[in-house]
């Protein structure tokens, strides 16, 4: 648009009108036109393996943490917990605290929605069921649980047999199902679900 605009003839200037507004004054050289200022982003990539050092040195901060709680505890109780063993203890456990919450901090920057495995299967099985002359509906439940992306690394090919698997041998063709009863579309249910500390893929 400015390109546009800079092509047309220049307009000449006309003197203001009685009671009209001044027209708005022109930033300084130098000074940033809002205009043009890219928006900030939240977002960060960062390498896997990155988070992947991270996360062991904070293992060896939870192992140090508990070693300082040992101390901090005998410290406390020979002085009888008067003095600089009580702030002792007191700044271990407020250490502790800070430790535990990096790690779990950690720990939800590696998860991932299970989505991007899912996300996969509905050209496979598209693509299956028309080589196999069959028809077939998938359906996903829990795209959006989330996972360690270590284990969505390792777990994306299994899927991937599995669902060829069902859909080589678990779903008859059309005529067949027909015959024994069933609808001629055959279905496949890929789930994730959350159970306490536990994914279930279905």
């Amino acid at each position: 648009e400015r390109l546009a605009a800079s092509a047309l003839p220049a307009a000449a200037p006309q003197p203001p009108s009685a009671g009209a507004e001044p027209p708005p004054l022109e930033a300084p050289s130098g000074t940033a036109d809002t205009r043009y200022v890219s928006a900030r982003s939240s977002m960060v990539r960062v390498n896997f393996a990155q988070l992947d050092n991270l996360l062991n040195l904070v293992g060896e901060l939870i192992i140090y943490r508990t070693k300082l709680e040992q101390v901090g505890k005998e410290m406390a109780e020979r002085m009888g917990g008067r003095g600089a063993g009580a702030d002792l203890l007191d700044a271990v456990q407020h250490v502790a605290g800070v430790a535990s919450q990096l790690q779990e901090t950690v720990m939800d920057i590696r998860m991932l929605p299970v989505r991007h495995i899912f996300d996969r299967f509905p050209r496979l099985v598209r693509d299956l069921a028309r080589q196999e002359g069959k028809q077939i509906e998938l359906i996903l439940e829990g795209e959006n649980t989330r996972v360690d992306k270590a284990i969505i690394d390792e777990i994306g090919e299994p899927l991937v047999h599995m669902v060829r698997n069902s859909v080589d041998h678990g779903i008859e063709p059309p005529g067949l199902r027909v015959a024994r009863g069933k609808t001629p579309t055959g279905t496949i249910l890929l789930s994730a679900s959350q159970e306490s500390n536990t994914v279930l893929l279905t």
